[in-house]
């Protein structure tokens, strides 16, 4: 099969996954991060030709971890909630603020758990593969820093002549 199309098939796979774990559950915010977590996941694992169980598990893997999600989503619907109250309850809105701050952690965790689950569904070959590519995109990604940078310097300097002969 021609590489090209090989890689234009895995992400289409990978959404069509995603799009049958987002049916199958209800909340919409949830449904939300779900898609916005599997376009990432989606990404991160384009061009390693996935086997279909390999998908199959991948899909699980992040189906279970929607669950989990719920609780983060009715605490934030209790904050939001509790600013728009008539009486602020000050001990209430902390502690769910500590809850919230509990929850990004174990969120963090679970992400770090989830993207090690995947890696780990990853043949010998696919892993070599992942390893160049997240190489790859960290050296792209650190040149473009480069090159902002670079930009913002060059405007900061074309700012001040421009100021100067302003004032000249």
């Amino acid at each position: 099969m021609n590489r090209l199309v090989k890689f234009a098939l895995i992400p289409t796979i990978l959404t069509t996954l995603t799009f049958s774990v987002l049916a199958e559950t209800d909340n919409m915010g949830v449904d939300r991060q779900i898609h916005k977590h599997q376009v990432k996941i989606d990404r991160m694992f384009a061009g390693l030709n996935l086997t279909e169980e390999q998908k199959q598990a991948i899909s699980a893997l992040i189906q279970e971890r929607a669950t989990q999600q719920n609780q983060q989503l009715d605490t934030r619907k209790a904050i939001e909630s509790l600013a728009l109250s008539n009486n602020f309850d000050e001990a209430k809105a902390k502690e769910l603020i500590q809850a919230q701050a509990e929850q990004r952690q174990t969120r963090q965790l679970e992400k770090l758990k989830l993207k090690n689950e995947i890696y780990n569904l990853l043949t010998p070959e696919q892993k070599t593969q992942f390893t160049a590519s997240l190489e790859q995109r960290e050296s792209k990604r650190s040149q473009l820093k480069d090159e902002r940078r670079e930009g913002r310097k060059d405007q900061r300097r074309n700012d001040k002549e421009r100021r100067h002969n302003e004032n000249s």
